[in-house]
This record gives C-alpha cells, sequence and structure tokens, in this order.
C-alpha cells in the first residue's frame, strides 16, 4: 500500500479481486477446446483488454492473462504512469498533484476539452496514458489561495493607481470596481469559459473579486492616509 500511495486496504482488496477474476477467466477460457471459435474470440477479446489497459506488457497469449495480479492495476494509477514518464520526482508529489486537480487527461482522444481526474486511483489506458498533461500553476484551477492572493494585490495595485490618477470619493470607487470586474473576467477567460468545471459557483469569481477586494481596497486607503472613515 505505501509503494503505490493507496489511501486505504479496500483499494488494495479491490484490485485483488479483480485481479483474481481475470485470471479465473483466462483459465476458464484455457479449458475450452482450442478449436472451439468461442474459445478464441473470448481469448482475442481478454487479450486485447488486459493490453488495453496496460495489465500485460504483450499480446503473446493467455499465459500473460493468468499472471495478473493487483501490482499490474496499482502500477496503471495515474501518479505512477506520472513518475514513471517523469513528470514529477517521486509519487507523493504526483499524488498530490492528482488530488488538487493539476492534471488533466483526454478521456476521448477526438474530444479538445480535458477532464480534470481529482481521483490518484484513476487508471489510465495506452493511448491515454500519452495525452496527460499537468496544469500550468500560475493559471486559476480551483485554488483559493491563488484568488485570494491575486484579489488582495489586484485591490492595492488599484488603490495606488486611483491616487495617482487624482480618483477619490465616488470616482475612485467606481473605478476599483471596474479594476475588479476586468480581473474577474480575467480569471472567466483562464477557464476558457468554462467556469463550472473550476469554481463550485459563479458568485465565487463574484465575490472573491470585487466584494472581497473591496475591503481590502478601503483598509489601503484607510492605512495610507490615516482618515477614521473610507469612501
Amino acid at each position: 500500500m505505501q509503494r503505490y500511495r493507496l489511501k486505504s486496504h479496500e483499494e488494495y482488496t479491490s484490485y485483488s479481486k479483480l485481479s483474481h477474476e481475470v485470471r479465473e477467466l483466462a483459465r476458464k477460457i484455457k479449458e475450452l477446446d482450442p478449436k472451439d471459435p468461442f474459445r478464441v474470440e473470448s481469448s482475442r477479446l481478454l487479450i486485447d483488454k488486459c493490453y488495453a489497459i496496460g495489465l500485460i506488457p504483450t499480446r503473446r497469449g493467455l499465459d500473460l492473462c493468468d499472471s495478473v495480479n493487483a501490482s499490474a492495476f496499482c502500477r496503471r494509477r495515474l501518479p505512477v504512469l506520472m513518475v514513471k514518464s517523469n513528470m514529477v520526482e517521486n509519487l507523493s508529489t504526483a499524488t498530490k498533484f492528482v488530488e488538487h486537480g493539476h492534471v488533466r487527461g483526454h478521456q476521448n482522444m477526438n474530444k479538445s476539452r480535458p477532464n480534470c481526474p481529482e481521483d490518484s486511483a484513476k487508471k489510465n489506458k495506452r493511448p491515454q496514458g500519452d495525452c496527460d498533461a499537468v496544469f500550468s500553476e500560475w493559471a486559476v484551477r480551483n485554488n483559493f489561495s491563488v484568488l485570494e492572493y491575486s484579489r488582495t494585490c489586484q485591490a492595492a495595485a488599484s488603490g495606488v493607481a486611483a491616487g495617482i490618477l487624482g480618483l477619490t470619493g465616488l470616482a475612485g470607487f467606481v473605478f476599483y470596481f471596474l479594476c475588479a470586474l476586468m480581473q474577474s473576467c480575467v480569471w472567466y477567460w483562464k477557464t476558457d469559459c468554462r467556469w463550472k468545471d473550476y469554481f463550485p459557483n459563479f458568485s465565487t469569481i463574484l465575490l472573491h473579486g470585487l466584494f472581497g477586494g473591496l475591503f481590502t481596497y478601503v483598509l489601503f486607503w484607510t492605512f495610507l492616509y490615516g482618515q477614521k472613515f473610507s469612501y
């Protein structure tokens, strides 16, 4: 379990059960008459399936299917494939990337839209394993700490810009909201206009962009001028 960073013993138990079923199916197929068309077709389907999901290295025969174990399933886990392809240095880091949603994979090679699995137990087929990629860490991808830092810096920058331009009172207030709205649009654009995939609800963008940064803006002006009230 520690070798493949399994979350619970139930995961390893499920892999053992699946591998046992594969071995049992392979043995039952081998008991059939070698000339039976059903055996030939069943052998081909089982071998192709096991090879496609990476449980066996080649399509040489049912003997390889009869040797499938729980480790074969563990080696097809997404974090293990990331380490194997030198995307990350160790399995612990790869598992964190997957759980935090920083990895994307194409479920369908004909679709340009990626999915973001957050389950480290996800297994990849052979063609799909080559299409996994890591999100750029600077992109806003459901990382609320990035939102906090962004709105704070943006609010301070808006306050400085308003001061340089001499915008005070209602004019400065409106100027800030325009800047905050622009940043919210940038967040929306970074999600490829698919905010539902990265944010719980659309109000998150507005609350963090407009109202969240508003308090930072007010505190900035209050601290800068030492006023007892804000505008």
